[in-house]
């Protein structure tokens, strides 16, 4: 994409072209040979990838089948070409209705304007009667 932008502002960038739907925004921002790794998760397909054709398919196939009704960031901490995101989503998926929530925290690797390596530590959620620490 542009190596002008910040490493902030490219995953940034990789989030608002996902709640986008935007597959070809994303494969801007994304490496070539980008690795999208995930640790834990209850989700369907969170599975490493590898390259960006596969991880354009994984995002693919999150809006074939699931409806996101949440996907929040709760905050960013940059520090020279790495990103440290925490977050949290929750999606219907279309094939049963279940609901599936979780917390998690990415870790991206950037390097000119494009994500290198994304590496998520997720953790699944029962339904929640408490808010997050951070209030929400």
């Amino acid at each position: 994409m542009s190596s002008h932008l910040s490493p902030e502002d490219t995953v940034r960038a990789l989030y608002g072209a996902f709640g986008a739907g935007d597959l070809e925004a994303l494969g801007q921002v994304l490496a070539d040979d980008v690795r999208w790794i995930y640790i834990g998760g209850a989700a369907p397909g969170r599975q490493a990838r590898r390259g960006r054709r596969e991880v354009l398919s994984f995002f693919a196939d999150i809006y074939r089948q699931a409806d996101i009704q949440d996907f929040s960031v709760h905050r960013v901490m940059p520090s020279d070409a790495t990103v440290i995101v925490q977050g949290s989503e929750t999606a219907r998926l279309k094939h049963d209705g279940a609901i599936v929530t979780s917390d998690w925290v990415q870790i991206f690797d950037v390097e000119d304007g494009e994500v290198t390596t994304m590496t998520e530590y997720s953790v699944p959620v029962p339904a929640r009667t408490e808010p997050r620490p951070d209030g929400t």
